[in-house]
Formats: structure tokens, C-alpha cells, sequence
């Protein structure tokens, strides 16, 4: 059994959130840095138990290394999900009695929450043992959860420079942390489609978007692509069967993307969902966009993600309920296929956006609150 002495020889960090790739991710990116720069530190995720967190977790680098512990927790908030039954509210005490547990081993720490209800238990958890906490906030709109936090926060962290209200003010702006294995950005070069890259990226986010799909298949026969082009669309494992594009020679579909920040790197164009993490990989590699917000997401805040980016030059947004969605994006596509000249405009507006070194910085504060921590009993 691990004694006293031995425990306080690390510094813990955990980080509770999930239930999507967008709340996993900049966390993966933070536990990157925390992991490559600081050798006496130990990091724990505290997840929910959707399958899209082990699969997010198992394709990291940080869900393999031996310093890193990654818990599965009973709640799994299913789409219309609510606490108004018995069952509900008993996975979320089971789900709290584990993360006190589990942080309680720790003995000192602190803990980063990035958001939505997977992240509750273990913000409960961390208050009841005095574990101070950073909140970040990944979408351009303070989601519930971090709002409903920010009170017992320490700090409170937005990836986004915007503040539409009050609320949101009093998060500090730090910006969006990305992986190690993203680009940096492409050049002038390669974002006008010069030395043969000239491809398309269609995305729907990690699980794929059968709406994008149906978009794009009525929406690539029409579109008008020299010989020299290419399409790569991301379908989502099971979205894609049967689509009109599966056989022409210019159209690519695949299930999964793994590495999406190298296919961003490559491509000359995006075509994509708003989400927040999806969106700081294509201002960390200057990709020109052509977004398609998800009409339903919480409070709407794809489609304000998807704003900031047309506000700043940097994409144009097609609304998927417009009854001229793929008119539009058929016209907004033929005109970056044209035009190298837009495309590197909207390259160079996309870079403007990125905050390089968010995630450095989001690991040092946690360095920094986790040196202050007092272990608890």
C-alpha cells in the first residue's frame, strides 16, 4: 500500500468532463503538455461512460502513457437526458461517490473542468474535498454547467475572445489549447492549392453527421470540379452507407479520420460542423472554411462558433434548415475552387484567430494551483 510520503511526491492533476471529442479534447491537449514538461506529474481523467470517450482517450497519446489514469464513471447523459428520475440521480451519486474516491487518493491537486454533464460529478467531488478547480469554457457561449460553476472556480478560462453577456465576462480569454500532432499552419502556397493540393475535407464532427451527408450528396454532383481535385469526406462509421458520390474517382469517403489536424494541414478547403475543438484545429492550420452549424446544439452556440469565424473573415456559413442549403453551398464551393486568391485570404484570417500556446499556458496555471494545494483528509 502506498504510503503518505509517497503519495505527495507527485503533483495531481485531474480533469473531469466528456460525453464528446469537443470536451475531451482540449483536455488531452493541456495532460499533453503537463506530461511532456513536467516529469513528477500524474493526471487522471474522470469521463463519462459514452463510447466515444474511450475511443477519444484510446487514439491520444496521453490515454497510453503510464502516468495517466482514465476512469469511466456510471453517468452517460443519452440525448434528452434529465434528473428526473430515480435512476438518474443514483448514477450521479454513484458517479460523485467515485470521482471523491478517486480524488481523495490524491491527496492534493487540482482539478480542470471542461464543461457539459459528464464534468459534474467530479466538480462535486473536488468542492466537497476542497480541491481548487479551473473551469474552461471551449464554446463561444458559457455553457450551463461552467455557469452554474464559476462561482466556486478559481479560474475560469474561454477559448474565444467574446463575451456576448455578463456572464460570460468573467471568463478570461486564454484560447483554444490544440494537440501536439496538429500542423501549424499551411502556406500562402498550399492555401492557394499550389504543388498539387488541391483537396476538399468534408467533416460532420467525430462521429459524422448524417445531415452533412445528405447535404453533400446533393450538393457534389453539382459541383463543378477541375480534374485536378480531390474530395475527402469524413461519413462517420455509420452514416455513409449508400451515398450518390460513393462512386465517382474525385470523392474519397471514409469512416474515421484519426489525424483530422494533418488533413486540415493538406487541405485546400473545409467544409464542416461549428464545433469548438474542430474549429481551433482550422485556425491552428489556417484551413478556409465553409461551415454548417448544428441547428440543434445546446443554446445555439454552433452556429454563434461559426459567427466569430465569418466575423473575422476567416469562413462562410450555410444554415442546414434553409430550404436553399445546397444552392448555397454549392455556390460558396465553386467560388473557393475558383479563387486561390479568397482562399488565402480566408487562410490568413483563420490564422489571425488561433492563440498559440493556450494549452502551455492552461498548464502552468494548474501547475501553479496544484503547488498551492493543501492535501486534504
Amino acid at each position: 500500500m502506498t504510503d503518505r510520503f509517497e503519495l505527495k511526491r507527485f503533483r495531481h492533476v485531474a480533469f473531469c468532463g466528456g460525453g464528446s471529442g469537443g470536451h475531451l479534447t482540449p483536455a488531452i491537449a493541456v495532460a499533453e503538455k503537463l506530461l511532456a514538461g513536467y516529469p513528477d506529474v500524474r493526471v487522471t481523467f474522470l469521463t463519462s461512460a459514452r463510447e466515444i470517450d474511450r475511443v477519444v482517450l484510446q487514439r491520444s497519446s496521453v490515454g497510453t502513457d503510464r502516468r495517466c489514469t482514465v476512469i469511466h464513471l456510471p453517468i452517460a447523459q443519452p440525448p434528452g437526458f434529465s434528473l428526473s428520475g430515480p435512476l438518474h440521480l443514483w448514477t450521479l451519486w454513484q458517479s460523485v461517490m467515485q470521482c471523491h474516491r478517486v480524488l481523495k487518493h490524491m491527496r492534493s491537486g487540482v482539478m480542470l473542468g471542461t464543461g457539459a454533464f459528464a464534468s459534474v460529478p467530479g466538480l462535486i467531488a473536488a468542492k466537497w474535498l476542497r480541491i481548487p478547480t479551473i473551469l474552461f469554457e471551449a464554446n463561444t457561449v458559457t455553457g450551463r454547467v461552467n455557469r452554474w460553476w464559476a462561482r466556486y472556480a478559481a479560474e475560469r478560462l474561454r477559448a474565444w475572445p467574446t463575451a456576448p453577456s455578463a456572464r460570460d465576462a468573467e471568463f478570461r480569454f486564454v484560447g483554444m489549447p490544440v494537440r501536439s500532432e496538429v500542423s501549424g499552419p499551411k502556406t500562402t502556397k498550399l492555401a492557394s492549392g499550389v504543388a498539387g493540393n488541391r483537396r476538399i475535407l468534408i467533416v460532420g464532427g467525430s462521429q459524422g453527421s448524417g445531415r452533412v451527408n445528405e447535404l453533400m450528396g446533393q450538393a457534389l454532383p453539382r459541383l463543378t470540379l477541375p480534374d485536378h481535385w480531390q474530395v475527402l469526406h469524413q461519413t462517420g462509421l455509420n452514416t455513409g452507407v449508400g451515398m450518390p458520390q460513393e462512386g465517382d474517382s474525385q470523392v474519397t469517403t471514409v469512416g474515421f479520420i484519426n489525424d483530422l489536424g494533418s488533413e486540415l494541414s493538406r487541405a485546400s478547403f473545409v467544409i464542416s460542423r461549428a464545433g469548438a475543438v474542430t474549429l481551433g484545429e482550422i485556425a491552428a492550420t489556417g484551413c478556409p472554411s465553409i461551415l454548417l452549424p448544428l441547428s440543434t446544439a445546446a443554446e445555439g452556440h454552433q452556429r454563434c462558433n461559426a459567427e466569430h469565424f465569418v466575423t473575422q473573415g476567416a469562413a462562410v456559413l450555410v444554415d442546414e434548415t434553409s430550404p436553399r442549403a445546397v444552392d448555397k453551398l454549392v455556390i460558396a464551393m465553386n467560388r473557393l475552387v475558383r479563387s486561390g486568391t479568397e482562399r488565402i485570404a480566408m487562410s490568413k484570417a483563420a490564422q489571425s484567430i488561433h492563440q498559440p500556446g493556450a494549452a502551455d499556458d492552461i498548464a502552468k496555471l494548474l501547475i501553479e494551483l496544484a503547488d498551492t494545494s493543501q492535501p486534504h483528509d
